[in-house]
């Protein structure tokens, strides 16, 4: 019945994105949604974020164009959103979320790492096209193992003292 449903809600968002001819979007996951989306994703990548974060504004259209090129190239790689300030809370606490943007790589639903390369199309999409062909490969690391150094193209984020919604 788990696995029913999580198809449902999958083919709910491949039909809603094709109605809006967006092809591969980029779906916006919520706490109800996050488990079901990635239990039917071999490789998806998911962009944490906060609306009111510069750098995650800065992040966004060069996320959705790769998703848009990654497409074109078929990669099998599903991108997806979570808003760690509102619909997406409790996933972020969970997932100890420590930077806006985070974006972390999950395969066959579990998490791979963050990716912290380039926050730049061309090497995200040369990092998803490695990943796509060899995801067990990938040397990885969460944002919560690289201890005080904050990077600069991140916030700092704390879910408990956040105080913007």
């Amino acid at each position: 019945m788990k696995t029913l449903l999580a198809l449902v809600v999958f083919l709910t968002a491949v039909a809603e994105s094709l109605e809006t001819g967006g092809g591969q979007d980029i779906n916006e996951l919520t706490d109800a949604t996050f488990n079901s989306f990635l239990s039917v994703s071999k490789l998806a990548i998911v962009d944490f974020y906060a609306p009111w974060c510069p750098h995650c504004q800065k992040f966004a259209p060069i996320y959705k164009e790769v998703a848009k090129k990654a497409q074109s190239l078929r990669l099998d790689v599903f991108f997806a959103k979570v808003n760690c300030a509102a619909t997406g809370k409790s996933v972020c606490k969970t997932l100890n979320v420590r930077f806006l943007p985070t974006v972390r790589v999950f395969h066959d639903g579990k998490p791979l790492g963050d990716y912290n390369g380039e926050r730049k199309e061309g090497a995200l999409l040369e990092f998803l096209q490695k990943a796509s062909s060899s995801p067990n490969e990938l040397k990885l690391t969460m944002s919560d193992a690289i201890n005080n150094k904050i990077p600069s193209d991140v916030t700092p984020w704390n879910h408990e003292k956040a105080k913007h919604n």
